[in-house]
C-alpha cells in the first residue's frame, strides 16, 4: 500500500505514534469515519434536544479516536462540542458538529482506495 497523506491527519506525528504502520492508520481512520456515519444523526439529535450529558459522552468518544491518530481538526471540533456541553450551548455544539462533519468528510475523500 502506497502511503498518501490523509487530509486532517498530522501524518508525521500519526506515523510516529503508530510505529510507521500506515495500514493501521488507514484502518483506524476508516473506523472513525464508519463510527461517525453511524452515529452522526443521533449525535446531532442529542445536541438539538439539549441532552448535554449524552452529547458530551458521544463527542468524547470521537475525541479519543481523533487524538490517537492526530486528526487535529476532528479533535478540535470535538473540543468545541464538549465546551458547548459545559456551557449548555446548543449553538456552540452545533458549530462543533459542523466542523466535525467537515473534518470527517475531508478524511473520507482523501483516503486511499480500499484494496
Amino acid at each position: 500500500m502506497n502511503t498518501v497523506d490523509i487530509d486532517g491527519i498530522d501524518m508525521p506525528e500519526a506515523m510516529a505514534r503508530l510505529a510507521g504502520n500506515y495500514k493501521l492508520l488507514v484502518r483506524v481512520v476508516r473506523e472513525l469515519i464508519k463510527m461517525f456515519d453511524q452515529q452522526a444523526s443521533e449525535l446531532l439529535a442529542c445536541i438539538q434536544s439539549g441532552k448535554f450529558d449524552e452529547t458530551y459522552i458521544k463527542a468524547h468518544s470521537f475525541k479519543g479516536i481523533a487524538a490517537s491518530i492526530v486528526a487535529r481538526a476532528a479533535y478540535e471540533a470535538t473540543r468545541v462540542i464538549e465546551g458547548g456541553c459545559e456551557q449548555k450551548s446548543v449553538v456552540q455544539c452545533e458549530a462543533g458538529f459542523r466542523d466535525l462533519s467537515l473534518a470527517i468528510e475531508k478524511m473520507k475523500v482523501s483516503l486511499p482506495a480500499e484494496s
